[in-house]
């Protein structure tokens, strides 16, 4: 009887290989992520307003989470009137590709974030500086996710 042998092909994860990913896709990705982020931070807000009618002054002392939820709020709102806004700008001749759109959104946040790195909020209440510092985090989080895309993929 003859013997068999099976050989076997391993494939080998090469950081420096970059896969292929349509920027429909990438902006597809984006748009369901902000929805679902939008989803969560709409709950999150939600249960802070049924604890502030229960117990106002527990529910402030607790309110970081809420902060941090309401600028993932706007992030994700923010991302999506982006998206929008970008694809019914132009006409036929000069409608942004889905790649384009997404650079335009990241070279917004960027902008905004180096500005308030710069020019932080100096505001006498703590509540709208705490709402500044949260809103950057909420973008540059936004962003650091986007732009990993772009050095993990070639996106045409």
């Amino acid at each position: 009887m003859a013997r068999r042998t099976a050989v076997v092909e391993a494939r080998v994860y090469e950081p420096s290989v970059k896969h292929t990913l349509t920027g429909e896709s990438l902006l597809r990705g984006i748009v369901e992520r902000a929805t679902a982020e939008l989803d969560q931070a709409k709950r999150q807000i939600a249960r802070f307003a049924e604890k502030l009618n229960e117990d106002p002054l527990s529910a402030f002392s607790w309110s970081k989470e809420t902060f941090d939820a309401a600028a993932r709020h706007w992030v994700a709102r923010t991302v999506l009137d982006y998206v929008k806004t970008l694809r019914e700008q132009g006409d036929d001749y000069e409608r942004k590709t889905d790649k384009q759109i997404v650079e335009c959104i990241c070279r917004e946040f960027k902008d905004e974030i180096l500005n308030k790195a710069r020019f932080p909020e100096r505001s006498t209440s703590p509540q709208s500086n705490e709402t500044a510092l949260c809103k950057n985090a909420a973008m540059a989080s936004w962003l650091i996710h986007v732009e990993q895309k772009f050095e993990h993929f070639n996106i045409v």
